[in-house]
């Protein structure tokens, strides 16, 4: 069976701008993220995109990987604890909504 797409996402629309500096990505942290997202979750096409006003992330897995992911984007920005920004980030399972 085919994995399904997935997303996870934040945003101004739901995040204020101390959160979305704290997980903002510049081309060497986002190639490193895709690179640990492949490796340690199982995920496949995987698209790590980030921005000023977004950092989103877009996979396929059977399961929802979006707790492990933030967890590797704090790996990757240097913080331990994923308290502050977990409840910012939009988790987006049905593949239909993921793809739209």
């Amino acid at each position: 069976m085919q994995n399904q797409f997935k997303a996870l996402t934040l945003s101004y629309k739901n995040a204020p701008i101390a959160i979305r500096e704290m997980v903002s990505l510049n081309e060497i942290t986002c190639k490193n993220l895709l690179d640990k997202i492949k490796e340690f979750t199982g995920a496949t096409d995987v698209l790590v995109l980030s921005t000023c006003n977004r950092t989103e992330v877009y996979y396929a897995a059977d399961q929802d990987m979006a707790r492990e992911i933030i967890k590797l984007i704090a790996i990757e920005k240097g913080f331990i604890s994923t308290n502050q920004v977990s409840p910012y980030f939009q988790r987006i399972n049905e593949h239909d909504r993921a793809v739209a």
